[in-house]
């Protein structure tokens, strides 16, 4: 601690990460007094309201966030003053390169219709989205119970075990990481085959964050939502944000017919219930 404490004393400027390889790094090494920031004068920030309260009054501070939700901007509202507003992409951009696909389906039926897609091997890797932890560990139980290769990754997860189930998947020592949304932030895997949402989003932007850890660096990919009755509304302000209907899939054994109170594509071609890498993202 010593060794560290110096290094930061003494230096111009400090990188510390908060995502979920490097778990609340920076905010560990302030409680266990390392190091000091209140003599701080420039903060750049990437999700890390815990740092920014422990900085000086007088501060440039930029903040950086993959996703702008309602929540995100009532932080950056509070924290900053009269801020600039940068942004790269459109929150309502996604890549082309991603093949998305719904399945319409009962609450009860969703963790049968989720092994029912990966005994397909077409599904090389994938991280699947939950809405809770208590869902995470729920599926990563489903899912080895059917001999399908898994770990979960939320908050209640030490640094450790997130960093080992991380480099399972890399490693291809699992084939499925589950994830919570907060859990996910910061994921960066080559050539990930398949993002499968669990659970419809409530903030839409979160639909454009989780798809996008699939079809990185010009390679295909596929994202596949489950939607259940009571996620139809959530699924409405998707489709809005993104300005596109997502294509329905019905041929599997678990298709629920929910009256489309949406606007939905019809079925994707007739095969095997999940889209082939093969073929063409429908029109």
């Amino acid at each position: 601690l010593y060794h560290q404490w110096c290094h930061l004393r003494w230096c111009h400027a400090a990188f510390a990460s908060q995502d979920a390889q490097q778990m609340s790094r920076c905010p560990d090494r302030y409680s266990r007094k390392i190091a000091r920031f209140d003599q701080s004068k420039i903060c750049q920030s990437d999700r890390s309201p815990k740092v920014i309260s422990r900085l000086p009054i007088a501060k440039q501070t930029l903040l950086f966030s993959a996703t702008m939700a309602p929540s995100i901007m009532n932080l950056a509202n509070g924290l900053l003053k009269n801020p600039a507003y940068i942004s790269v992409t459109p929150v309502s951009s996604t890549v082309d390169t991603i093949n998305q696909s719904l399945y319409t389906v009962s609450k009860e039926n969703k963790k049968d219709l989720l092994v029912h897609l990966l005994k397909n091997t077409d599904i090389k890797n994938a991280v699947v989205f939950t809405k809770t932890k208590h869902g995470a560990n729920k599926v990563e139980k489903i899912l080895a119970q059917n001999n399908i290769s898994s770990a979960a990754i939320h908050g209640n997860k030490s640094q450790a075990a997130r960093q080992k189930a991380l480099a399972s998947l890399k490693a291809g020592s699992i084939r499925v990481l589950v994830a919570t949304d907060i859990a996910a932030r910061g994921i960066d895997i080559d050539e990930l085959s398949h993002v499968i949402i669990h659970d419809v989003p409530l903030e839409p932007e979160s639909y454009v964050h989780r798809i996008g850890r699939t079809g990185r660096a010009g390679l295909k990919g596929h994202a596949i939502m489950f939607c259940e009755p009571d996620e139809m509304k959530y699924l409405k302000q998707v489709t809005k944000l993104i300005h596109r209907d997502i294509p329905l899939v019905k041929d599997h054994p678990y298709h629920l017919d929910l009256g489309h109170t949406g606007k939905i594509q019809p079925p994707a071609p007739k095969g095997r219930g999940i889209p082939s890498p093969h073929r063409s993202r429908p029109s």
